[in-house]
């Protein structure tokens, strides 16, 4: 296939896999919007005639308690080796963890977390970038975690993949903008010619109908204002090579044989050294190509090291309607009621402020010569209605005086005052559909307490168990990258679970005195590791909870009074 040919199948497979989930995320960017931005578009401008117009935010409570959830309850992933190796499992665990600290890792993670809590879906990406930028010499790499902000704008996978992890998708493509300085340097970090790429951009991030229509364009000038962008497409497409491979008995450094499997090209330069293999045998071999463009051609193509798709899809709420993803946030079920919570309260506060008090009437000749008094008062506390008090009766001709008059506050109509009620109660059991926070009793006892609380919060829990799934296949991706690019001898830092740091040697060789010949020892290039993950609290507050639960022991069995 010609580059030329190659280029229209991406751009096809992207139209493709845009098009097929645009009913979906029209629907749901502009939760990102009434989130995070204004609750009062313009349809609402239209369908409420309030004099005020303000926002009565009865969702960031649930958005601050479900990112609160996600910071107190951290997924821990656990490396196993699959030769049940447990220096080489602590030892990769360590640098998931630095490499995580040393990129920023989390600062990514709460982005793809407030992004999945608000419109259903967030995403992070894994790369490799240089140790040392500065050093000429070093051709080391980590692996390393970046952002990707409003995901749903940016990000779409295989329109065929039906896992949540999307471990079964077969290419993911992502659109990045930058401005023209940054385009630049993006150029010249990638190795690629300015004349060559021209400033051709991409389409831009993509956009809701409901953004761009007049009739009920969003009242936000963030996407109507603004530098330039010029948009490059990332496409990633998972390919799979066959080659031979050998397969050898050897023993390994602590004297137990296994089974390794080795390319027949390194079988063959090694053949003096190995002899005859135990078994030949063809397998296919996953590749992840990446590819760089510009809507007009494709500017650089690379392979991935890892052979995974290193971008990770986090979800709220997940399904299939007709074939077809579907996801959603906690803002698409308490959209409605929130709208509605505004709208009345907007309705009472014009009350309020318009008809404060209740206003006196008179006749012209009562306040004959003070009219100025009242006329020029600007607070509402003088302000009158002027009415003629002397009316003529019909049938005697008799000046009949009108009695004393106050003008009257309005009132609130039934409906009004039964949706005040209601809307407390709706919204919480909306946002929060397990056993609501009113239900917990000062009396109940610690069990009963904790069975409470663990109804509370159902989509929180959700969440959770989804981002859990989330951090596995990104420990899966981290390790199929990091066993490719940690192909040398070097001293690596470690970090364990209570923060504390150390330096390991891997892929070292050393003399086993078991084998008599050299091996590697802490060989992290080509290992196979399984994932394990679990959602739970972190160092910190199992920490805490534990010194809490000491405390409360110790003030049970001792006399507080006792000096000692």
């Amino acid at each position: 296939m010609t580059s030329d040919d190659k280029h229209v199948k991406i751009l096809h497979n992207h139209d493709m896999d845009v098009s097929a989930q645009s009913t979906v995320r029209d629907e749901r960017i502009p939760d990102l919007t009434f989130a995070r931005w204004s609750q009062l578009d313009d349809s609402m401008d239209e369908a409420c005639t309030t004099e005020f117009m303000g926002e009565f935010n009865i969702i960031s409570r649930e958005r601050k308690a479900i990112q609160a959830e996600f910071r107190q309850n951290e997924v821990e992933v656990d490396f196993r080796s699959k030769d049940d190796n447990d220096e080489l499992d602590n030892i990769m665990q360590g640098m998931y963890r630095t490499d995580a600290a040393r990129s920023r890792a989390k600062q990514c993670f709460k982005i793809a977390q407030d992004d999945a809590m608000d419109c259903g879906f967030g995403a992070w990406r894994i790369h490799t970038e240089e140790t040392d930028p500065e050093d000429s010499l070093s051709t080391e790499k980590n692996v390393a975690f970046s952002p990707i902000p409003e995901a749903i704008r940016t990000v779409f996978f295989d329109v065929n993949s039906k896992l949540y992890d999307k471990s079964d998708a077969m290419r993911c493509s992502l659109r990045n903008s930058y401005t023209e300085d940054a385009y630049k340097q993006f150029l010249e970090d990638e190795g690629i010619s300015e004349e060559e790429a021209g400033f051709v951009s991409f389409a831009g991030p993509y956009q809701s109908i409901y953004e761009t229509y007049n009739s009920i364009k969003m009242n936000n000038p963030l996407y109507s204002e603004g530098a330039k962008e010029i948009t490059l497409l990332e496409y990633y497409e998972i390919t799979y090579d066959k080659e031979w491979v050998y397969q050898y008995i050897e023993m390994d450094e602590r004297g137990n044989s296994k089974i390794i499997a080795i390319p027949k090209k390194e079988a063959e330069a090694a053949e003096n050294d190995r002899g005859e293999p135990l078994n030949k045998k063809r397998v296919e071999v996953r590749v992840c190509k990446k590819y760089i463009s510009n809507g007009v051609k494709i500017l650089k193509e690379s392979i991935v090291p890892g052979g995974h798709i290193p971008i990770i899809p986090l979800y709220a709420e997940r399904n299939f309607v007709e074939g077809v993803e579907n996801f959603y946030g906690i803002v698409k079920t308490a959209k409605d009621p929130q709208k509605l919570y505004n709208a009345t309260f907007n309705y009472l506060t014009s009350l309020m402020m318009y008809s404060p008090i209740p206003k006196p009437v008179y006749d012209e000749r009562e306040i004959e010569g003070f009219e100025d008094d009242y006329d020029g008062a600007n607070s509402h506390q003088l302000a009158y209605k002027r009415k003629h008090k002397y009316y003529k009766d019909e049938n005697t001709g008799e000046m009949l005086a009108f009695p004393p008059e106050y003008t009257q506050p309005a009132q609130v109509p039934p409906a009004v005052a039964q949706l005040m009620q209601q809307l407390p109660a709706l919204t919480d059991s909306i946002l929060n559909p397990g056993v609501t926070e009113d239900s917990f009793n000062s009396n109940m006892s610690g069990v009963a307490l904790q069975q409470v609380n663990e109804q509370i919060g159902i989509m929180r829990y959700i969440m959770l168990d989804n981002y859990n799934e989330s951090m596995q296949r990104c420990a899966e991706v981290y390790a199929a990258m990091a066993t490719e690019t940690f192909d040398t001898p070097r001293k690596v830092i470690v970090t364990n679970a209570n923060g504390t740091t150390a330096i390991k040697d891997i892929n070292k060789p050393t003399f086993s005195m078991v084998m008599m010949k050299n091996v590697i020892q802490n060989e992290i290039e080509g290992a196979k590791f399984n994932i394990y993950s679990k959602v739970g609290p972190s160092y910190k507050s199992q920490r805490d909870a534990a010194l809490g639960n000491l405390k409360e022991l110790y003030t049970s069995f001792v006399d507080p009074n006792d000096p000692m």
